[in-house]
């Protein structure tokens, strides 16, 4: 009897609001057809369910999930294609593309997505653009002491058949094979050579993965270890101009001891605002390393106020509260007032920058991840909608606002999005003296958005500077599984390094004599002035 042949599958984990028939389609490569396609059920009542889809034995260039319920709403906690050998290879949320009025929202950073719909006969369509093959990490400690290992049996074997050949008289034949240039001290030596490279190793690997309790990220190639740190940090709140108030917590070692820089560090576009885990995270390393962190809740996200509260039109662009903070941040007595800085990711970075260049009291700018090709993602359709009904989960989420006051219209919003665009910010880069600014992004983000920036570095005149981050994503290998920080320690001490050397390189704020000599040289042999983003 033969053993039972594995295949490949397709695991879903997702949950309904009723019960409702998911049906997936496979292309593999002459379009989607009835013949390959699995049908199953969800139970309603949001209860998670995992179901499993047989992949044809041909590759899968595309898959499409079909809903049909009298529901208009599931959530997709896990998308995953799991090869023989049970590698995952996960489909993010954000990689799937909208068909057929569907929004689709992440809506925690477990990486789980919501999917709604309007209209019948909703489909979501997935291309799977990488194959299942898993690339193995080769260490080369490992590689050497195998091949410590594999010495002594060669040498071994050597001798064994040369004595076997001894004893049947053909001695003369394989006399070269004896090892006659190694003595037995020596074969010890390697033995116990490769014992301990080998005991090495397999106390590296327990103290890296049992000891830390380390966990294998998605993406299969990626440590990311538990945040355990005992900290402490203390909140507060301050008022806008217009009396919104805003929640805020300061970051502080504390062996700290008299008047320390600080850094002030604005959140993305998540409903947590300040406690998504990236930046609590953060702001906990950069206080380790001598600074005071603020971090804030934008209005409208965490725990401040809802700008939207009233039927009178407030400010919602950011940078209000980003002054706001400044200022209380300058005014506290554990701070160096004149050695602030401002560090902003994703969301947060319009503002960073906006508010930065303009503000006496900032000396030196940061943008982890800013957003780029603001233009072209919101004048797409589908990216639009997206946001736009993330904006509205946000308000639903926080404050239980289904919709927005009749003054913040789409089109409103839209315009407010546009304004904030950093390509505005150009002109400002491109002059000869402006505040320092370094420009931050991940290796694993979109190609696009990557050439976006390195040529919007390019552009930009000293002091600046420009960095990957090696093998990072657009959260900075930061994210959460059941209510726990997990984080990638590697990632987390490449982005605080490199703050905190250019805050010491720049926390004057004032171009040295060298910037104007690079910005003349850059200008006279470089092709910055012919380049465009």
């Amino acid at each position: 009897m033969s053993p039972p042949k594995q295949e490949s599958y397709l695991l879903l984990q997702a949950a309904a609001d009723s019960p409702t028939v998911v049906q997936v389609f496979f292309d593999t490569g002459s379009g989607f057809s009835e013949q390959v396609s699995v049908k199953q059920q969800l139970r309603g009542g949001f209860q998670s369910q995992s179901i499993r889809y047989s992949l044809p034995s041909t590759r899968v260039r595309k898959l499409r999930v079909d809903f049909e319920g009298k529901g208009n709403q599931v959530n997709i906690e896990h998308l995953a294609l799991v090869d023989t050998k049970d590698e995952v290879v996960v489909i993010e949320p954000d990689k799937l593309k909208e068909l057929r009025d569907i929004n689709l929202l992440t809506v925690d950073s477990k990486g789980s997505a919501l999917v709604t719909w309007q209209q019948p006969d909703p489909q979501v369509l997935v291309n799977v653009n990488r194959s299942l093959l898993s690339s193995i990490a080769v260490s080369p400690g490992l590689v050497f002491a195998l091949v410590f290992m594999m010495y002594p049996l060669v040498v071994f074997q050597s001798r064994f058949s040369w004595n076997l050949a001894n004893m049947r008289g053909q001695r003369e034949v394989i006399l070269s094979a004896r090892p006659t240039l190694w003595k037995l001290w020596a074969h010890c030596v390697c033995i116990v050579l490769a014992i301990v490279i080998w005991c090495c190793a397999g106390l590296y690997c327990w103290l890296e993965v049992v000891g830390k309790k380390s966990l294998i990220g998605d993406q299969g190639n990626q440590v990311i270890q538990a945040y355990k740190k005992d900290f402490d940090r203390q909140a507060l709140s301050f008022q806008r101009k217009d009396g919104l108030k805003i929640s805020a917590r300061v970051y502080r070692a504390k062996d700290t001891k008299g008047k320390i820089p600080a850094l002030l560090l604005l959140h993305g576009n998540y409903p947590a605002g300040q406690m998504f885990p990236l930046y609590q995270v953060m702001a906990q390393e950069m206080a380790l390393k001598g600074y005071l962190v603020m971090t804030i809740d934008f209005a409208g996200y965490g725990h401040s106020e809802d700008p939207f509260a009233g039927e009178v039109a407030r400010r919602v662009d950011l940078e209000v509260e980003t002054r706001a903070a400044i200022t209380y941040l300058a005014d506290l007595p554990l701070v160096k007032s004149d050695q602030i800085g401002v560090i902003g990711h994703s969301m947060g970075a319009d503002p960073a920058l906006r508010v930065g260049m303009e503000s006496d009291q900032v000396s030196t700018v940061v943008l982890v991840g800013p957003p780029r090709r603001v233009w072209e993602r919101f004048h797409y359709p589908p990216d639009r909608d997206f946001f736009w009904h993330w904006a509205h989960h946000i308000g639903q989420q926080q404050y239980g606002r289904a919709t927005f006051p009749d003054w913040y219209t789409k089109e409103v919003w839209l315009e407010s999005i546009l304004a904030r665009d950093m390509v505005h910010m150009r002109p400002k880069l491109r002059s000869w003296h402006h505040k320092p600014v370094l420009f931050i992004d991940g290796q694993r983000e979109p190609a696009a958005d990557k050439n976006f920036l390195r040529c919007y570095a390019k552009e930009s005149s000293f002091p600046k500077k420009y960095k990957t981050l090696y093998k990072a994503d657009h959260n900075c290998n930061v994210s959460a599984r059941n209510g726990q920080i997990l984080y990638n320690p590697s990632t987390m001490e490449q982005l605080t390094t490199l703050v905190d050397n250019w805050y010491v390189e720049t926390v004057t704020g004032k171009p040295r004599w060298s910037d104007y000599l690079r910005n003349i040289l850059d200008w006279l042999f470089g092709m910055t002035r012919f380049t465009t983003c």
